[in-house]
């Protein structure tokens, strides 16, 4: 299925290469995400092999604070989370501008149809986040505490290869909380611990 675009006519969806994981990964213009079919290497008792590798979508996560789909892609071993509505936005409108950040035209943060998103300056999505009342105030804001629950998820990630800078913009805090999650030094419950080497694993891979 590679590059380019195609269409399945049965509900007007179409597909394209997501912008730096062409041959890995597609996104349609409908907010899905899936692998690409193709042959990956393989060991079995008979020493190395190809094998054929099934195109499967993606599980899309929403963030606790934001509400944002988010969507884990690895590449050459390496692991990036990404919000679902850049990489849509940046499959059917271009790449992102200076400054310019993705806005859901309709105001609702999960609907990452191609025509729900667009660029925009930073002042505009903030006129238009005011507009439908979706910008960030109170317990939804980013001093906002995580949970227990968020720190279980963190530490997961972080162990899978998933980088601290990535974790913090997702979930909407400083880096140095994530530190503190990942490490337990704020968060000791045994119930949600990994060893606290898990905060020294290296970053991998941005999030936008």
């Amino acid at each position: 299925m590679g590059g380019g675009m195609w269409m399945d006519c049965r509900n007007n969806e179409n597909w394209k290469a997501v912008v730096g994981y062409e041959g890995f990964y597609e996104v349609s213009s409908l907010g899905k995400i899936r692998s690409v079919e193709r042959m990956v290497d393989g060991r079995n008792a008979h020493g190395p092999h190809k094998r054929r590798q099934r195109s499967v979508l993606l599980k899309q996560t929403p963030a606790k604070r934001t509400g944002y789909l988010y969507a884990c892609l690895c590449k050459d071993g390496e692991v990036s989370v990404r919000t679902v509505h850049s990489i849509v936005c940046e499959a059917f409108h271009g790449p992102r501008g200076d400054g310019q950040e993705c806005s859901h035209r309709n105001g609702v943060r999960t609907d990452n149809r191609a025509e729900n998103l667009a660029w925009l300056s930073h002042l505009e999505n903030m006129r238009h986040r005011d507009a439908h009342g979706t910008a960030n105030k109170g317990e939804k804001a980013h001093q906002a505490k995580l949970t227990a629950n968020d720190v279980h998820e963190i530490r997961r990630l972080r162990a899978s290869g998933v980088s601290g800078t990535s974790l913090a913009k997702k979930y909407g805090v400083h880096y140095s909380t994530i530190y503190y999650a990942a490490s337990g030094k704020n968060w000791s419950d045994p119930n949600y611990g990994l060893p606290a080497a898990v905060a020294d694993i290296p970053h991998k891979g941005p999030i936008s």
